[in-house]
C-alpha cells in the first residue's frame, strides 16, 4: 500500500501545491530546515484548517521515497463520510480511534516510524484558531517519542487562514523550525515531553514576532 499512497498523496500535494500559489500569498520562512532531515521523522505542528495536512506535505521534494507518503491521522467522524472517507482511505489516513487506547491510535504510525518513515501530528488533536487559548496537548506525540528515542522532530508553525480561500488572495505563511532530537526521552514523563514538543513550533511563531519587532525598532 506505501506504493498506492505515495502516489494519491503526490496528486494531492499537487493540487494543493497549485491552489496556494494561485489563489493564495503562499510563503515559506526556514526553508533551510527542511534539508537532509534524518529519519524516522515526526512532524510537530499547530492546526487551523483543514488544508493543514495538505500543506505539510507540500514542504517536501516532490520526488523524494525518503519522506513521502507520510502518515497522517483524522478525527474518526470524517471516516463516516462516505465521500471523506473514501478520500482518506485512499491517501493512508489513520483513524484517531478515541476511547479505544494508545496503542490502538498509535499502531499505524508506530509502524510507519519502525520503518524509518515520517509521521506528521497536531499534538492538540484539534483546530486552534487563537494561540492565547489554553488546551491540554493530547498525549499522543509524546509517546512516540518516548518509544523511538532516535526520533528527529521537525517543529512547523502555520499561519494559515480558515475559510474559503479561492477569493481574496489570502495570505498563507509556513514556518518552519530547526529539527531535533530530544535527549533522554524515555526518562521524561510524558507532560515534559508534550511542553517541549508544543513550545516547539508555538514559539517559532512568537520569535517572528520578535524579529520582525526589532527590525522596524
Amino acid at each position: 500500500m506505501r506504493i498506492v499512497y505515495g502516489i494519491t498523496q503526490r496528486i494531492t500535494w499537487l493540487v494543493t501545491f497549485f491552489c496556494m500559489r494561485v489563489f493564495c500569498r503562499f510563503s515559506i520562512v526556514g526553508q533551510e530546515n527542511l534539508k537532509n532531515i534524518q529519519t524516522p521523522l515526526l512532524v510537530v505542528a499547530n492546526h487551523k484548517t483543514y488544508w493543514d495536512s495538505m500543506i505539510l506535505g507540500t514542504l517536501f521534494p516532490f520526488f523524494s521515497n525518503k519522506y513521502l507518503p507520510m502518515g497522517f491521522m483524522a478525527a474518526d467522524e470524517f471516516f463516516l463520510n462516505p465521500i471523506y472517507n473514501f478520500f482518506l482511505s485512499a491517501t493512508g489516513v489513520s483513524r484517531a480511534n478515541k476511547g479505544r487506547g494508545l496503542d490502538i491510535s498509535l499502531k499505524d504510525f508506530r509502524s510507519i516510524l519502525s520503518n524509518n518513515g515520517v509521521v506528521a501530528i497536531f499534538p492538540y488533536g484539534k483546530r486552534i484558531y487563537d494561540d492565547k487559548e489554553q488546551y491540554a496537548p493530547g498525549r499522543g506525540a509524546a509517546v512516540l517519542v518516548k518509544d523511538f528515542p532516535n526520533l528527529t522532530v521537525l517543529p512547523i508553525y502555520l499561519k494559515t487562514t480558515p475559510g474559503n480561500f479561492l477569493f481574496g488572495n489570502k495570505e498563507m505563511e509556513v514556518i518552519v523550525g530547526s529539527p531535533y532530537k530530544i535527549q533522554d526521552s524515555p526518562n521524561k514523563s510524558i507532560e515534559e515531553l508534550s511542553e517541549i514538543l508544543t513550545r516547539s513550533f508555538l514559539e517559532l511563531n512568537q520569535k517572528q514576532k520578535t524579529a520582525f519587532v526589532s527590525t522596524i525598532s
